[in-house]
């Protein structure tokens, strides 16, 4: 969040109230102090999350498209999938066998209705449908 300083906040209320500026102009003011300021931390995360899901689409041999939403929530690749960024990073940090989070998602689509749902970090450790019992 860029630092907009109490005394400028003060200044442009003071101005305001003494009918120097009107509240638009006091609005446009503060969102060019804002405009153009960056976030180095947002800036590392985005393109830490970028790298995870080039580095994810290449062990997937599938490309990258892009994110969905913002950057580190929905990445869509060029198979038609699209997986959450938490399970992206802990393919990739894991280093699962290729493919393997294509038939976690196959399954788990299979159970959606079910409820007999598996997470992708327990089928990483080889939790199946075949090996729980239904919870109904």
């Amino acid at each position: 969040m860029p630092k907009i300083t109490i005394a400028l906040m003060r200044d442009l209320e003071y101005k305001v109230k003494k009918g120097e500026i009107s509240y638009s102009r006091m609005v446009e003011i503060i969102n060019k102090t804002v405009q153009g300021y960056s976030d180095p931390l947002k800036e590392r995360f985005e393109k830490i999350c970028n790298e995870y899901a080039v580095k994810f689409a290449q062990k997937q041999e599938i490309e990258f498209e892009g994110w969905l939403s913002e950057i580190g929530m929905y990445a869509e690749f060029s198979n038609e999938s699209c997986f959450e960024f938490h399970l992206i990073k802990h393919d990739v940090d894991t280093n699962q066998p290729k493919g393997l989070i294509f038939e976690w998602q196959e399954e788990y689509n299979k159970h959606l209705k079910s409820g007999d749902r598996i997470s992708y970090y327990a089928w990483c450790m080889g939790l199946r449908s075949d090996n729980v019992s239904s919870r109904k």
